[in-house]
C-alpha cells in the first residue's frame, strides 16, 4: 500500500487530498488538513512535502493514529483526529488531521475538517501495520 498526498497551500493552513493505493488501484480518499507551511518550523508548520515510512502507533493523548516517521528537523508527527488547524482554536501542532471534508465549525471564517474520527478509524481499518507516504 501507498498513502499519496497531494496538497493545495494556504497563507493560515494546508488542504489535501489523500489517496490509498494498492498498487493502482484506488482503496480509499479522504481530505487533510495541517498548518501552513512555514519552512518546516516545529509547532507551527507542515511537514515539507517528501516521502516518509509511516507506521500505525498508540499515542498517549490520541489514542491509535499513525506515526509519519523520519521527518527532518521534527518528531512526533502523527495522523490523528481533530477538526481546527487555523485561527485561534488549533487542534495540531504539525500533525495530520484527516476528515471527509471542510466546513467552517466554528465561524472564524477558516476552514475545519469534518468527521474526523470517523475517517482516521477508516484509515486505520484500510492500511497496513507500515506503509509509505508521499506528500506532493
Amino acid at each position: 500500500m501507498h498513502v499519496v498526498m497531494s496538497r493545495s497551500y494556504f497563507p493560515d493552513y494546508t488542504k489535501s487530498l489523500l489517496y490509498v493505493l494498492k498498487g493502482i488501484e484506488e482503496v480509499f480518499n479522504c481530505f487533510t488538513l495541517e498548518l501552513p507551511e512555514v519552512n518546516n518550523t516545529p509547532n507551527i508548520s507542515c511537514i515539507p512535502a517528501g516521502t516518509y515510512k509511516c507506521e500505525k502507533v498508540t499515542s498517549p493523548s490520541h489514542g491509535y493514529c499513525i506515526l509519519v516517521q523520519h521527518v527532518p528537523g521534527r518528531s512526533k508527527i502523527l495522523f490523528h483526529p481533530g477538526n481546527f488547524a487555523a485561527g485561534s482554536l488549533l487542534d495540531t501542532k504539525g500533525c495530520i488531521l484527516p476528515g471527509s471534508g471542510f466546513a467552517d465549525i466554528n465561524a472564524d471564517g477558516y476552514p475545519d475538517i469534518i468527521n474526523s474520527k470517523t475517517t482516521m478509524n477508516k484509515l486505520l481499518e484500510v492500511l497496513p501495520g507500515e506503509f509509505w507516504l508521499t506528500i506532493l
